[in-house]
């Protein structure tokens, strides 16, 4: 066993099957090879051919060693003729692998197969694992400077950003405004009789000091009354 002669009347031995075959019964004139899926690595096989271990895969007949499931892909049973791509929202940076890994928040990934996610840019953010869609913008009256987030900053008060997708933080509010309340898209402006002379205000305007006024909005300071009024 393990051996074959294919020819009649000869003196000489028998020939040790080759790798990828086997023979597992006496006088045989040829040996059996393996199946896709299978491998046998050894010369002279008197058992049967061995099943390609998970992480491995062979789509061919007769082979000696079974082939790496490549990076992007995974195989978790015995015995397969081929790999499977991980799918979106998921990857595989190795070879020789039974799973695929989730995406990390802040990451993602829209197609099958793949050895890495996308980072979100600036701006954006993804708060789940495992995502097979687009980063989200961040909204009006927040902000995120850096890649690969999960959430976006709020605008503190006195602050305020009225563009989506912003990378590059807020912006203070004007003289003559304010906000006090965090993850805002506009500034308060001051209203008659108050103003505000400094820039990035958290609280609500000053009214005029008594003897002055102030006619519009959104003003930083207030006018003295004429001579004879107050």
């Amino acid at each position: 066993i393990g051996q074959y002669q294919d020819q009649t009347g000869v003196s000489e031995s028998c020939v040790l099957c080759d790798e990828g075959y086997f023979a597992n019964v006496t006088a045989q004139t040829l040996c059996t090879e393996c199946l896709p899926g299978q491998y046998q690595g050894a010369q002279g096989s008197n058992s049967s051919c061995i099943l390609c271990p998970t992480g491995r895969f062979e789509p061919s007949s007769a082979r000696s060693v079974c082939t790496l499931c490549a990076v992007g892909e995974f195989q978790d049973a015995e015995g397969q003729e081929s790999c499977i791509e991980c799918t979106k929202g998921q990857f595989q940076n190795w070879e020789n692998q039974t799973d695929c890994k989730l995406c990390a928040r802040g990451r993602f990934q829209t197609a099958d197969g793949k050895s890495k996610c996308t980072l979100c840019s600036g701006g954006q953010y993804q708060p789940d694992k495992g995502s097979s869609s687009s980063c989200i913008s961040c909204a009006v009256g927040q902000y995120q400077l850096f890649d690969g987030r999960s959430g976006c900053t709020n605008c503190s008060a006195g602050q305020f950003q009225d563009e989506e997708g912003s990378s590059s933080g807020c912006t203070n509010c004007s003289t003559g405004q304010f906000q006090t309340a965090d993850g805002k898209s506009e500034c308060i402006e001051c209203g008659e009789g108050r103003f505000q002379e400094n820039e990035g205000s958290d609280s609500s305007c000053l009214a005029c000091d008594l003897g002055k006024y102030q006619a519009g909005i959104g003003k930083d300071f207030c006018f003295a009354c004429p001579e004879g009024f107050f």
